[in-house]
């Protein structure tokens, strides 16, 4: 008996140690999420070029660079944050001295062919930029879902409670954002409404049909996490998504409404339907009067009595739908733009511009309502603020990575990545599954509160590079793409 209630103590324990944050600044926040990932592939990717100048480019040697300019200072910023400012600064200094490295490719007049081949590789369906920011998302967030356990990471990158910014709370709506601007079909939906006919009425439900079946093995994973849960007494934050739901059956529901909203607006013109959203959102949020503020919870309020039960200990997860929907429209747009050929490089150069001005307007919009009219951020419900903060963080960095792949020289392998960036993405979905899995193996069968700081990196390092040795196992050695769809 003494033995159960030393459990439920260690339970309660574990759920205390998420609940009730309040968050970091948007500069820490930025710090140790996307700047490390953004920085480390553009010095990566300088480390590349100079490797394949010197016709040295091996994969193991582009593997190594790429787990200790891009691995390394990623797992720095979650377990070892008190050294993030000084690996950032030795990141830094080291990308400007492989900038006067490749000062000659990247500074000079380039030679037709090599205008060509960064055109070709700019215009190419794998974008190298996305293709970065995306293996950087998922090594960040299946880093920090463990280590958010462990004494060694700071209260201050958990997820906030209600209101507030943190590196967590930007892990969850970057990883909806990068789902949209990766998909060429937006792209291909915006140009077929150019055509005579226009999109026919049957392709359109053949399109939300495809996206509906296509989120199958989402939801699938999120029934499987919620039964995991229950049966294994796993602690849970029923104030994050609510009782039942999680965040698969967030990352499944969004694209497939994304995709009703084709039959609206098309792709190419989604920004007027955020400018539409985002008040509405916001006045259903603090400006109606009744039960529709209650149910966004934004005051901490139960749910009215007319709402069923189910939405009702949903209604964190239901409700912020709204706000995780407007971010995948916003990257929705920004994929019709990057995935629409172009004919130049400097042509290109505009779309990076354009890019950052829609970020600088963004950030605009953000700090408008969170330092002027006091509207704070909100992951819970994910409000305009946050929507508005996560299209900001996010459209700097790709716009940042594509200016980058302007002027540096075009890759001489894959337009994939590196070696670890592919290995990454290929089996995105299995190996955030793989994440997950340990990640309750790790809980389960240790208690993480209790381990010493010495101990708490030693496990974040061996539960990483098991991570990164899957994923480079699956594409090198077995070289298999684990779908289900």
């Amino acid at each position: 008996m003494a033995g159960a209630d030393s459990r439920h103590d260690y339970r309660q324990a574990q759920e205390a140690w998420v609940t009730g944050h309040t968050g970091s600044s948007t500069a820490v926040a930025l710090a140790h999420s996307l700047l490390v990932v953004v920085l480390s592939a553009v010095v990566a990717r300088l480390a590349a070029a100079s490797l394949d100048r010197r016709q040295a480019g091996t994969y193991t040697r582009h593997l190594g660079l790429e787990l200790v300019l891009s691995a390394g200072p990623m797992w720095l910023a979650l377990c070892w944050p008190e050294w993030n400012a000084t690996a950032l600064a030795a990141l830094g200094a080291l990308g400007l001295a492989l900038l006067a490295d490749n000062a000659g490719a990247v500074f000079g007049r380039p030679t037709p062919e090599a205008d060509a081949a960064r055109l070709q590789a700019l215009n190419h369906p794998r974008k190298l930029a996305l293709s970065h920011l995306r293996a950087g998302l998922l090594l960040s967030t299946c880093i920090a879902i463990l280590a958010v356990d462990y004494a060694i990471f700071p209260r201050s990158f958990a997820k906030t409670e209600n209101y507030g910014i943190s590196v967590m709370d930007a892990g969850v709506g970057c990883f909806v954002f990068i789902g949209a601007v990766s998909s060429a079909r937006w792209a291909r939906l915006d140009q077929e409404h150019d055509a005579p006919a226009g999109v026919p009425l049957a392709r359109r439900l053949g399109d939300l049909l495809r996206a509906v079946w296509s989120a199958w093995p989402l939801l699938l994973l999120g029934f499987g996490r919620l039964l995991a849960v229950r049966s294994t007494g796993y602690q849970e934050h029923a104030s994050e998504y609510g009782r039942h739901w999680n965040f698969f059956f967030t990352l499944g529901a969004v694209p497939a409404l994304v995709t009703l909203a084709t039959a609206v607006c098309r792709p190419g013109r989604f920004v007027w339907l955020l400018a539409g959203l985002l008040p509405v959102w916001q006045w259903l949020l603090t400006g109606s009067p009744g039960p529709a503020a209650e149910l966004a919870i934004t005051g901490g309020l139960p749910a009215p009595e007319w709402v069923p039960w189910v939405v009702g200990q949903n209604r964190e997860g239901l409700v912020s739908l709204a706000g995780y929907l407007a971010m995948a429209l916003a990257g929705a747009r920004a994929a019709v733009a990057l995935f629409t050929p172009r004919p130049s490089v400097a042509a290109w150069r505009r779309v990076a511009l354009d890019l950052l001005g829609a970020s600088a307007l963004c950030w605009a919009g953000y700090f408008l309502l969170s330092e002027v009219l006091g509207l704070d951020p909100s992951r819970r419900v994910a409000n305009p603020a946050y929507a508005l903060w996560i299209v900001a963080a996010m459209l700097l960095a790709v716009g940042a990575l594509l200016l980058a792949e302007t002027v540096l020289p075009a890759p001489g392998g894959s337009t994939a990545g590196g070696p670890l960036a592919r290995a990454l993405t290929r089996n995105q979905l299995a190996l955030f599954l793989a994440a997950n899995v340990s990640t309750g193996l790790v809980n389960l069968t240790t208690r993480t509160l209790d381990a010493s700081p010495a101990v708490g990196r030693l496990a974040m390092l061996a539960y990483t590079a098991w991570l990164l040795g899957l994923a480079v196992l699956l594409d090198r050695g077995l070289d298999v793409t684990l779908r289900w769809w």
